[in-house]
């Protein structure tokens, strides 16, 4: 069956997330073979990482994407270091050597499913006139934040999200009263031995 002429892909719906310092999690990695090399038209198999946002919870669950060559390449030899030893290296905490980059096999580089780091990210335009996210650095992750990619959020009946406004207004009322009362000498009470201080 023909595709209809008439079609029109839809863009993504999801504006990109804004510039900044994300913690995420490598929720998948997926060997996309036979890839066109621009530089000389050759092909070659590349590594698709699939991350999840797990910090900051406003961004929770928004995903990013970043295909690389299989190749770990120290800085040192080649210039500039692959994404794939940036990665490597942000998830594993190390710098390796020219040596030891050689030696890290297929099951090495399936420890970093699952792991986290931090991605440096940035806005890019493209020339549609759409933007998109541009991974533009990995970073070791100073601690793990528990995440299970598999939960659902939880959502809250709306009467619980009035109960926490209501608690939240009631707490800052109260706060607003000891603040004014610490400010205000007449309130001051001879008694409390604070007050000697």
């Amino acid at each position: 069956m023909p595709l209809d002429e008439s079609y029109v892909p839809k863009k993504s719906s999801y504006p990109p997330i804004p510039e900044g310092i994300y913690q995420v999690q490598i929720l998948k990695m997926e060997l996309v073979k036979d890839v066109k090399n621009f530089k000389d038209n050759g092909k070659h198999d590349e590594i698709k990482f699939s991350f999840v946002v797990v910090d900051p919870k406003k961004f929770i669950r928004r995903r990013l994407w970043k295909s690389c060559a299989i190749k770990l390449s120290p800085a040192f030899e080649s210039g500039q270091e692959s994404t794939l030893y940036s990665i490597f290296s942000a998830v594993k905490k190390v710098k390796l050597t020219k040596a030891e980059a050689a030696s890290v096999s297929i099951k090495d580089l399936n420890t970093l499913e699952g792991a986290q780091l931090r991605l440096s990210v940035k806005v890019k335009a493209y020339p549609d006139g759409t933007e998109g996210n541009k991974i533009t650095d990995y970073i070791s992750a100073e601690l793990v934040i528990p995440f299970d990619p598999n939960a659902k959020p939880e959502a809250k009946p709306a009467n619980e999200f009035e109960q926490d406004l209501a608690d939240t207004g009631e707490q800052l009322a109260k706060e607003a009263e000891v603040v004014k009362a610490a400010m205000d000498p007449d309130e001051i009470d001879p008694e409390n031995p604070l007050n000697e201080m």
